[in-house]
């Protein structure tokens, strides 16, 4: 099996950490898509996964719309994910209303995470609410990162018309 987009619902919300610890035994896995099932115990078992050599073949990893990852999983996630050679996107979207503001320390998480995906050529953070400073700090690694030229940041929502969000 080369792609595996699985569907939403709270029976796979119950067993997406099992699920993960089945998907390390799919050795030609390049898609790997999980909407609205994670959280932080689930998205760590994808880190630790391919820290101990697990997924080499992924080429796209889609954890968007997850929002019962808090910004503590997403740091905890970033400093433990490596060993992803292949890796090309990376997406870790939310919808609007569901806006992740964050610390420096997970900025500086992530950016080190990027540093360590050299194939990667797209990340897809929309919805993610950055400040100039994280701007800075994304975008100097961005600079020095083996697909330099390549790699497109993804975090501007951008629509035809000025949003209003309401809560």
């Amino acid at each position: 099996m080369e792609e595996l987009l699985l569907p939403t619902g709270d029976g796979i919300q119950q067993v997406a950490r099992l699920i993960v610890q089945q998907c390390l035994q799919l050795q030609h896995l390049r898609v790997l898509v999980f909407h609205h099932t994670l959280d932080d115990d689930s998205v760590m078992e994808i880190a630790k996964g391919a820290t101990s050599g697990g997924f080499q073949k992924l080429e796209k990893l889609n954890l968007s719309m997850n929002h019962k990852i808090t910004e503590e999983g997403y740091r905890n996630f970033f400093q433990t994910l490596d060993n992803l050679t292949n890796l090309k996107v990376l997406s870790i979207c939310r919808s609007l209303p569901e806006c992740i503001p964050v610390q420096a320390a997970t900025v500086k998480a992530l950016s080190q995470c990027v540093s360590r995906l050299p194939s990667l050529t797209r990340l897809e953070m929309l919805s993610w609410l950055l400040d100039e400073e994280d701007l800075r700090v994304i975008n100097a690694v961005k600079e020095r990162h083996p697909q330099s030229k390549r790699l497109t940041v993804f975090w501007k929502w951008i629509v035809p018309f000025s949003p209003v969000i309401q809560k």
